[in-house]
């Protein structure tokens, strides 16, 4: 279970029927401005350190920069610590959107069952230039551990039961 307090108090029962409604729910201010001022420090920080890396879709689907985040210590494949921890801004900001299951489950969403909710969570950031792009699409991992290596077969797990 992923019960998040923060979310938990955001996310109402007339937020969850307008979203059964509408397909869509907007909840003003739901990140207080400091947090949002600290969670886009830590995004220029992490740009700064050069830790996103390319999309691997090709370019006629997605083209952006992205890096996996978690809570906790980000280790490469090699077991490098690379210090990511300092980020409580990020970190709010992934609690609140790990919660939100619960909270739609807490308020009897009916929209989709069987919530997975994922330790890592993907950032992804984009040109900015008005070019960039993005199309809905379901990504399918049938690559094997090998061609992958351990950390990046493991972050697409939930991909290879999808069509």
């Amino acid at each position: 279970e992923c019960a998040c307090v923060a979310t938990s108090s955001l996310v109402t029962h007339s937020h969850v029927r307008d979203l059964e409604r509408n397909g869509m729910v907007v909840i003003p201010d739901a990140l207080e401005r400091g947090m949002l001022h600290r969670a886009r420090q830590e995004v220029q920080r992490l740009q700064n350190d050069a830790c996103f890396e390319t999309s691997g879709n090709d370019k006629d689907v997605r083209q952006d920069q992205i890096v996996w985040l978690s809570n906790e210590i980000d280790r490469g494949e090699e077991g490098d610590n690379k210090d990511k921890t300092a980020r409580p801004g990020l970190n709010h900001c992934i609690q609140l959107v790990r919660g939100v299951a619960n909270a739609l489950e807490r308020h009897g969403y009916d929209g989709s069952y069987d919530h997975k909710v994922p330790l890592q969570c993907q950032l992804a950031t984009y040109q900015g230039d008005g070019k960039a792009l993005y199309h809905r699409h379901l990504d399918r991992c049938a690559s094997s551990m090998t061609d992958l290596g351990l950390l990046n077969w493991l972050r697409l797990s939930d991909y290879r039961s999808r069509v």
